[in-house]
């Protein structure tokens, strides 16, 4: 015998609604009802084996009917028997007028089939076949309720109209019907095609001879081995061309796309459910809906909060032994049921520990089911009077690892609705505190204010970094309870110390190297090497002999210290001499180098690391001078200065310098008059800048020669008188002159001794000697009183030759005597004092 082909016709309902509507399995519903009003579940004589292992469908009340007319039957309001394992059978079950399936908006739905037999299979139907919902008439066995058997006319028969249909077909049946199928060992195929299109079919006759299989699948399992089956279904909405695409799959199998017009409809809404039939060969079909586009439309959200309060996202940083609280709120917004007996459970990480007490559902305190990884509890059904649920409660993190990521996730479960996924929010675990390297600073003595006053610590940073925490959300703060005024008063180096906290609130406090130094010091540094020294001055007769003395002689004379900075904060002071001390553009060793500024590079280097301090060295004069000059009333100079050389500090005695004092002799024996010397004239102190001494003369009215031989010669005894003029002389009677401001002078001679004789120095002649002014004018010399003799004008040259005229016989000395006052003959002498002075 052979059996006639299932079809399954396949109605495929395009709903939108917020999340996959997945229904807990429950057994009080009300009945579905036959569209006569028999109450189909008290008819049920087959009972569903395997219950254990059955699929979680959703309760059936108000959305799918059978007709009238269909063998089919529903058990406990969940699952719908197409056909019982009888013959010539025929069953279906299609939505409701208000579960249509909208061919304009996106849609999924699930399914499970389970087919036990050989024949004949069952179909999932879209159609737009009005007469259908109410009384089934389809054809059975090959037909499998939704295919046409034969033609009245031109037209089908038996066919649902406006259809699309995919067929699970148990039975092969030859040449008719599947004369394009393989048998495939009797395991069945999966094809989909258009009932209501004649196309779809080959005519013998008025009857159908073969039918056209489109997207044909051969499974490798059997289609009735009794095993229950997902079938799965994804309606994208009908495009601008009026073209909707549909991709089904059977599990076990691939899935399957086909293209679908609005015109296979008529309609932008279809009905939607399933076909089945028998012949002679028997088989039972059962079916079952796991999610209904529209049938709940629940929308919820899921926060997590800190303990301050902050919103949690997957990206945000929680400590490890933090508290979060959990906030989750759900909405029912409609339906074409209410949300029946729902349940949320949240999975947690098992080392979040519920908070005992902390849970409240719309505001009431519950005590929920938890386990090391859940929470559950349940809440009231949600309809549109009773829309709204808000679940609070908090856990704590215990002992969860940094870079762990504890994810909560709620999921709702009712009877009619299901979430896959749920809500997923997690977080991450941040146990460790940033990390921070402290950048060598440079402090100057006793300026607190650099360090406590700081407004940006991050200056005092040279590295910083944290697992999560960006480094500007990184709070940089002074670590409380240092003594930072004691501290910059210690020249040298030390520490500070700075707390690094992240967002979350992990802390690490680390040390930041300084060096405290003085203002003389001069500082070069990078991040491992500091160089400190200080500029000097010496004396040009302090330069050192050789290269090596030099060298050391430059870091002794700058305090020269190297120190070494680690990134734990610590330091040590290394060998100087380590340092390279370039003297290359320094005067060579052994001179006396230029009184002037040098400067000096003193390098270190290790490694890759390089620093160079330049110090300044001044070479001052070790030796100086001290210039003394002679100098007139009107501080002029008489004399060229005479410069004295001495080491600097030392002292110089003047009167002990043969120089000066010849110098002195030598003005005086001209005439000077020494009028002032120099304070201290026996100590002047060498200092080191040049100075100046001196010593002040005045000048004088002075005989600068006189004769000291004037001879008359022989002269013999007149009878009366003896006159004698014009002697000789040896050197001639000149007045000086050499004061500053010259004025007229007079010249004296005063007889000191009278002419006397050589042979009898009693025989003196006192009025013997007479000196001639003029012509007309002699005065005698008598001893002891001066006589002017000669008055003089302002020379220019400083000399007055008197004796000039007494060449002339103008002036001069005159011997005149009467010859009865000669007493003794021979020679006589006489001594004059020559003197000359200011005119008044």
């Amino acid at each position: 015998m052979s059996k006639k082909k299932k079809y399954v016709i396949l109605s495929l309902l395009t709903i939108t609604f917020v999340g996959s509507v997945y229904l807990k399995e429950a057994s009080q519903y009300n009945n579905i009802q036959a569209s006569n009003g028999e109450n189909q579940s008290s008819v049920v004589s087959t009972a569903i084996q395997g219950r254990a292992s059955d699929p979680k469908v959703v309760p059936l009340e108000n959305i799918f009917s059978v007709p009238t007319g269909a063998n089919s039957k529903t058990i406990d309001n969940k699952y719908v028997l197409i056909t019982d394992n009888l013959r010539n059978q025929v069953g279906s079950i299609f939505s409701n007028e208000n579960n249509k399936f909208d061919l304009t908006k996106d849609a999924t739905s699930e399914m499970y089939i389970k087919i036990n037999g050989t024949a004949d299979g069952v179909t999932f139907v879209l159609h737009n076949d009005a007469n259908r919902i109410k009384k089934y008439t389809g054809v059975n066995g090959a037909g499998l309720g939704v295919y046409a058997g034969s033609l009245d006319g031109s037209s089908l028969v038996g066919q649902i109209e406006k259809s699309f249909a995919i067929e699970f077909d148990t039975y092969h049946n030859g040449d008719r019907n599947d004369g394009d199928v393989s048998s495939n060992s009797s395991k069945g195929h999966v094809a989909y095609s258009f009932p209501d299109d004649k196309s779809t079919y080959t005519f013998s006759g008025n009857y159908v001879k073969k039918q056209v299989h489109l997207g044909l699948q051969y499974p490798n399992f059997r289609l009735g081995d009794n095993v229950w089956r997902k079938f799965t279904v994804d309606w994208k909405a009908l495009n601008e061309n009026g073209v909707g695409q549909l991709t089904y799959q059977l599990e076990g199998l691939d899935p399957v796309t086909v293209s679908i017009p609005r015109t296979t409809f008529s309609a932008d809404s279809v009905y939607w459910g399933f076909t089945g039939s028998t012949g002679a060969l028997t088989e039972s079909a059962l079916v079952g809906f796991a999610s209904v586009p529209g049938l709940v439309n629940y929308k919820d959200s899921l926060k997590l909060y800190s303990s301050a309060g902050d919103l949690l996202g997957n990206e945000s940083v929680e400590k490890g032994d933090s508290e979060i609280t959990v906030h989750y709120s759900g909405e029912f917004i409609s339906g074409k049921q209410n949300l029946l007996d729902p349940s949320i459970t949240f999975t947690k990480n098992a080392k979040q520990t519920y908070i005992e007490g902390s849970m409240t559902v719309n505001g009431a305190l519950v005590n929920p089911t938890v386990t090391s990884t859940a929470i559950k509890t349940s809440f009231a059904n949600l309809s549109l009077e009773n829309k709204k649920v808000d679940i609070i409660f908090k856990v704590k993190n215990n002992g969860l690892n940094s870079n762990d990521r504890p994810e909560i996730v709620s999921r709702i479960d009712a009877s009619n609705f299901t979430q896959n996924d749920g809500n997923k929010v997690s977080y991450v675990i941040d146990n460790q505190p940033p990390k921070g390297i402290g950048k060598l600073t440079v402090v100057n003595q006793y300026d607190t204010e650099k360090i406590s006053g700081a407004t940006d610590y991050n200056y005092f940073l040279r590295a910083l970094s944290d697992d999560f925490t960006p480094n500007d959300k990184i709070t940089i703060a002074l670590k409380s309870g240092q003594d930072i005024e004691t501290l910059v008063q210690q020249l040298g180096p030390s520490y500070f110390e700075l707390s690094l906290t992240d967002k979350v609130g992990n802390t690490r406090d680390i040390k930041v190297p300084i060096f405290v130094k003085s203002s003389e010091e001069q500082i070069k540094n990078n991040d491992h090497f500091l160089l400190k020294g200080r500029n000097f001055t010496f004396i040009d007769y302090n330069y050192p002999k050789t290269e090596n003395e030099l060298r050391n002689f430059i870091l002794e004379q700058s305090y020269f210290e190297l120190w070494q900075f680690n990134d734990d904060g610590t330091s040590k002071k290394l060998d100087g001499k380590l340092s390279i001390v370039d003297i290359s553009k320094l005067p060579k060793v052994g001179t006396l180098p230029l009184v002037k500024e040098y400067s000096v590079p003193i390098k270190y280097t290790s490694g890759s690391s390089t620093v160079e301090l330049v110090i300044k060295f001044n070479v001052e004069a070790g030796f100086s001078s001290v210039t003394i000059t002679f100098l007139n009333e009107e501080n002029q100079p008489l004399r060229d200065s005479i410069i004295l050389t001495g080491k600097i500090g030392t002292s110089i005695d003047l009167t002990k310098e043969v120089a000066i004092q010849n110098r002195i002799k030598e003005l005086k024996e001209n005439h000077y008059e020494q009028v002032k010397a120099p304070s201290n004239e026996t100590a002047i102190l060498v200092e080191k800048n040049a100075k100046e001494e001196a010593y002040q003369f005045k000048g004088t009215l002075f005989v600068k020669s006189f004769p000291t031989k004037i001879n008359f010669g022989d002269k013999y005894l007149a009878p009366k008188f003896i006159k004698a003029e014009q002697p000789t002389y040896d050197v001639p009677l000149i007045v000086g002159d050499n004061r500053t401001n010259k004025t007229p002078w007079k010249l004296t001679a005063t007889l000191e001794k009278a002419l006397t004789s050589v042979e009898d120095p009693n025989e003196v002649m006192s009025r013997a000697l007479w000196y001639k002014k003029s012509d007309a004018e002699k005065v005698m010399l008598s001893q002891g009183e001066a006589q002017e003799i000669e008055v003089g004008t302002i020379s220019a040259s400083g000399e007055y030759n008197v004796s000039n005229n007494w060449n002339k016989n103008k002036t001069g000395l005159q011997l005149n005597l009467f010859s009865n006052e000669v007493i003794q003959t021979g020679k006589y002498r006489a001594t004059i004092l020559w003197q000359v002075g200011k005119t008044p």
